[in-house]
């Protein structure tokens, strides 16, 4: 779980220097979705 952590993280911060600030929140918010149905699933 730490990696997965590690890798979001990263990938979050590759996409906040290419796209910028908007691109980033829509795409957090999307995984945190994610996050959360993966969460109720298990």
């Amino acid at each position: 779980m730490y990696f997965f952590d590690l890798a979001l993280y990263l990938l979050l911060n590759n996409l906040y220097l290419r796209n910028g600030y908007v691109f980033v929140s829509f795409s957090f918010t999307k995984i945190t979705v994610l996050l959360i149905k993966n969460k109720f699933l298990h």
